[in-house]
């Protein structure tokens, strides 16, 4: 009998902290996708959550470099927008992207009186599409939710290293 292999839905915060390196999660969401490759974990991610990355990865990138005192130049917001495009690419060479349909906007409106985050609740659609063990976020609302199987990217590396090591 062959043994499952774990599907992880990895939520939009997760892609942004591997992104960048300057970001508190970011040591622990680039090790999480490193050692679920390596393992053959399935790393999976909501289509949604697409947009959402390439959007947080430029913003949040401009932010940073105005708080560091950079001009924020026509040529570093494209700087950030590449990286922002790069960081889609890596998703789609890492991850599987799980569709959305009619049934899952839905499923996540419906979620509303348990989890009152509509992106989020898209997230939880794509992890019961994929029916995926777990969802990994730093997420506190979906951390605390009890209705779903979450775990931070600290807890899964430990989880993975249970498992496999």
């Amino acid at each position: 009998m062959s043994k499952k292999v774990p599907v992880l839905v990895l939520d939009t915060n997760v892609w942004v902290d591997d992104a960048l390196a300057f970001r508190p999660g970011h040591q622990a969401a680039s090790m999480l996708i490193y050692k679920a490759r390596a393992h053959g974990v399935e790393l999976a991610y909501g289509i949604t959550s697409m947009k959402d990355v390439f959007y947080l990865v430029t913003l949040t990138c401009k932010r940073y470099l105005r708080d560091q005192g950079v001009a924020v130049s026509e040529g570093v917001a494209r700087a950030c927008i590449d990286t922002a495009w790069d960081v889609t690419e890596k998703m789609t060479e890492l991850a599987t992207p799980i569709g959305a349909d009619l049934s899952d906007v839905w499923f996540a409106r419906k979620l509303r009186n348990v989890h009152n985050d509509l992106e989020d609740n898209f997230v939880v659609a794509a992890a019961e599409r994929a029916d995926a063990d777990y969802i990994v976020t730093s997420d506190q609302g979906l951390l605390s939710n009890p209705h779903v199987r979450t775990m931070r990217a600290e807890d899964m590396l430990e989880h993975l290293r249970l498992l496999y090591e």
